[in-house]
């Protein structure tokens, strides 16, 4: 009986450490998106998948510029007064209705018609449970803030009533995009919410102000990718219109180039998605980027005057007396080389004086042979031909 307890303790503790890990490694974006699949799947019975997340930080007046008016509007509500906003587009909203009225999603176009209260309570069910197991999967985590405590809260008949529940300042819009009862149909569920408030830093007395280094390398650096470039004649410029569609080599997503402000091309790089946010991957250390812990560790200097009278001169070097150097007695066999400054006398070179030959004074049969020979062996006196 005891070692029942034991082994029961024990798992326990390995699923908190397991949950805790993985709020380590879950990021908001990531929890959202299987959160929404499990509860569609087991409090509804809805097949639902999230094939695409894309996320942007917004402030209150982009965030409401930016939500379509022809969507299902929810108030979502958190502790102190925190509130968000979650949208539900015609065809997902039909989906879940569809689910839930008749057990089946078909592929019908959706109603075009006004949106009710009644719409709003038939989607709080997914609502509630996307919060909820958000949150679990966050517990432990710094993250947990963005979910923790949200909750269905009311529907919003239009946007002008949105602007007046929304407080905070800043957001984060999470955009997912979604397929229903198999791939009968597909639509979208945009949620945003608050930007949590970072928790003051204590204070440090002996706190120093950062050196150069270290402020250098917190500094934004602006990069751009560019996945391909096209060349196009200015007549086809001219005829461009909305919706037109270039080609794009195959192998473009793996060529980006990483470009600075100035266009110097710093690395090739590959291009993806991370938690539905745009990414690349480096192959390394881009070219011209100082390494970071070198630059961290340089200790900051100011130049200062060297020849200032408060400086003092640094002593000079003690002189070291250094043996004479004496003079070797050449290699046996060997001559002494000759000084650089005094010429070699060689022989002057006796005239060569040629007489002109005429065209066809030689015939084959006048010409002496040339002894190769005697060239070797440095015996010049050779017979020559007849002129």
């Amino acid at each position: 009986m005891a070692e029942t307890v034991e082994n029961a303790a024990l798992r326990r503790k390995a699923r908190a450490g397991r949950r805790q890990a993985e709020a380590r490694a879950m990021s908001p974006a990531r929890a959202l998106r299987l959160a929404m699949a499990r509860v569609a799947e087991r409090r509804l019975g809805l097949d639902l998948v999230v094939t695409d997340v894309a996320q942007e930080g917004l402030d209150q007046e982009a965030l409401v510029d930016g939500l379509d008016d022809d969507a299902l509007l929810v108030l979502v509500e958190g502790p102190e007064g925190a509130a968000g906003v979650l949208t539900l587009d015609r065809s997902a909203l039909a989906a879940l209705i569809e689910q839930q009225t008749t057990g089946r999603v078909t592929d019908r176009a959706a109603e075009e018609r006004a949106f009710t209260a009644t719409d709003a309570a038939l989607a709080q069910p997914l609502i509630d449970g996307l919060f909820e197991r958000a949150a679990t999967d966050l517990s432990g985590s710094a993250e947990a803030a963005w979910v923790k405590g949200m909750r269905f809260g009311a529907w919003l008949p239009d946007l002008r009533t949105l602007t007046r529940a929304l407080q905070a300042p800043d957001y984060r819009q999470f955009r997912f995009s979604l397929e229903l009862g198999g791939g009968a149909r597909t639509g979208t569920l945009t949620l945003a919410l608050p930007q949590p408030e970072d928790p003051p830093a204590p204070a440090r007395r002996d706190a120093e102000p950062p050196r150069l280094a270290e402020a250098a390398l917190r500094a934004t650096a602006d990069l751009r990718v560019v996945l391909h470039r096209l060349q196009i004649p200015i007549a086809r410029v001219g005829r461009l219109a909305p919706g037109e569609r270039f080609a794009i080599p195959d192998g473009a997503l793996a060529s980006a180039e990483l470009e600075a402000p100035d266009g110097r091309v710093l690395c090739k790089v590959r291009l993806g998605r991370v938690e539905g946010m745009r990414a690349v991957r480096l192959p390394g250390r881009p070219k011209g980027l100082p390494d970071a812990q070198d630059a961290a560790d340089t200790p900051d200097e100011t130049p200062t005057d060297e020849s200032g009278p408060d400086r003092p001169q640094d002593p000079s070097p003690p002189e070291v007396a250094l043996p004479p150097i004496e003079e070797a007695d050449p290699p046996s066999g060997t001559q002494p080389p000759a000084p650089e400054s005094a010429p070699l006398d060689l022989p002057d070179l006796p005239p060569l004086d040629f007489e002109p030959v005429q065209a066809g004074a030689f015939t084959d049969g006048d010409r002496a042979p040339f002894d190769m020979d005697a060239l070797a062996s440095g015996d010049t006196d050779t017979g020559t031909g007849n002129a």
